[in-house]
C-alpha cells in the first residue's frame, strides 16, 4: 500500500515539475506545440487528474493549437476511466470533448470502442447521457453490444 502511495506522489511531483518547466519554456519565448500539449494531457491523465488534463486541453485550444486524434483519445480515455467514480465532475467534459471530436470527423477504432463501452457500463447501468455522447465517436457500424452490427459482417 505504501508503494502505491509513494508512486502516486512521485507521478504528481513529476507533473508539477513538468508544469513548472512548461511555464519556464513559455516565459522564455518558446512556443508550445501539439506534442507539448499532448504530453501534458497524457501526464495528467496518467496521474489520475483528468480535470488538469482538461485544463491543458483548453489552454492548447486557447493558444490556437487544434487538437489531433491522439489528444482527443488520451483525454477521453482518462475521463471515461474516471466516470464511474467521479461522474458528476466529468460528464460535461466528456460530452463537450465527444461533440468536438465528432465535429472534427474523428472516430475511434473498434478496440477503443470495446474498452470505452466497459467504462460506460460501469458509469451507467442503463445507456444514458454519457453513452449517447460517446457513441458519436464510435465506428459507424458499432452497436453498443461490443461488436459490429450483423449487417457489417
Amino acid at each position: 500500500m505504501l508503494s502505491i502511495l509513494l508512486h502516486s506522489k512521485t507521478v504528481i511531483w513529476f507533473m508539477q515539475k513538468a508544469m513548472e518547466t512548461f511555464h519556464e519554456m513559455v516565459d522564455a519565448g518558446v512556443k508550445p506545440n501539439i506534442l507539448t500539449y499532448t504530453t501534458l494531457v497524457k501526464g495528467w491523465a496518467s496521474a489520475s487528474f483528468p480535470e488538469k488534463a482538461v485544463l491543458c486541453f483548453e489552454q492548447m485550444k486557447a493558444d490556437g493549437i487544434m487538437p489531433d486524434y491522439a489528444v482527443y483519445h488520451c483525454l477521453l480515455n482518462s475521463l471515461l476511466s474516471r466516470a464511474s467514480v467521479a461522474r458528476d465532475s466529468v460528464v460535461s467534459s466528456i460530452s463537450n470533448v465527444c461533440e468536438e471530436m465528432a465535429s472534427q470527423g474523428f472516430c475511434v477504432d473498434t478496440d477503443t470502442a470495446v474498452t470505452w463501452e466497459k467504462y460506460l457500463k460501469r458509469a451507467e447501468h442503463h445507456p444514458g447521457e454519457l453513452t449517447r455522447a460517446v457513441e458519436t465517436v464510435f465506428p459507424p457500424d458499432w452497436t453498443m453490444k461490443g461488436k459490429k452490427s450483423q449487417s457489417a459482417l
